[in-house]
């Protein structure tokens, strides 16, 4: 039962429920990029992949500094990176599926939403996504802390 609450195993099932949720529930439905010259349309598919691969990834760390270097992290820090983990990636994926669904009824051919009238309902929605994408990038930099302080302890579990 004990080994159900570990940080690692956390991360391992929302990798799991991300990739459930991204090739079966989002088939059809596109995003929309504009990048300096480039216009980027990419599936919502691909973004559920990627923090799947991304949730695996960071669970697959903690399992790895647990059973070859013998260590436990620290499960405040744990359990804290992986709160704000999920809070930023959801309220990352969240309003971009907003945007980019029926809801708004926005057009993607538009090269900015102030130039239209009907589209100021969604201005503040890239600050919203910037402000989640600075939470995950906070709660990476806990996870090298919480990685770089148990490589540094000089205990071991047994």
């Amino acid at each position: 039962m004990k080994s159900y609450i570990k940080v690692e195993n956390w991360f391992l099932y929302i990798a799991i429920i991300f990739f459930f949720i991204g090739f079966f529930g989002f088939k059809n439905n596109t995003l929309d990029i504009q990048i300096h010259d480039t216009y980027i349309v990419t599936e919502y598919f691909q973004l559920f992949i990627f923090f799947s691969l991304f949730f695996g990834i960071l669970g697959s760390i903690y399992l790895l500094i647990h059973k070859l270097a013998k260590k436990q992290t620290n499960k405040i820090l744990g359990v804290f990176h992986f709160s704000l983990s999920i809070i930023s990636s959801l309220g990352l994926l969240l309003p971009v599926y907003i945007i980019g669904s029926r809801i708004f009824k926005s057009p993607a051919e538009y090269y900015e939403n102030s130039s239209k009238a009907f589209l100021d309902r969604i201005s503040n929605i890239n600050q919203i996504i910037t402000s989640f994408l600075i939470l995950l990038i906070i709660a990476q930099l806990i996870f090298l802390t919480n990685i770089t302080l148990t490589l540094l302890k000089k205990t071991k579990t047994t």
